[in-house]
């Protein structure tokens, strides 16, 4: 990402109502993201 894109996104992810961070558990360090958790699974279907 450019560094515009990342310090917009981080303005998005700031400005996001409490719940949707908590939902992520975003750590906010001095008002910087410094990490957060994010849901996936992976599935594989094989046809017979």
């Amino acid at each position: 990402m450019s560094p515009e894109a990342k310090a917009d996104l981080e303005r998005f992810v700031l400005a996001a109502p409490a719940r949707c961070r908590e939902a992520f558990r975003f750590r906010i360090e001095r008002g910087r993201i410094e990490s957060f958790t994010d849901r996936m699974i992976l599935l594989r279907a094989d046809r017979d």
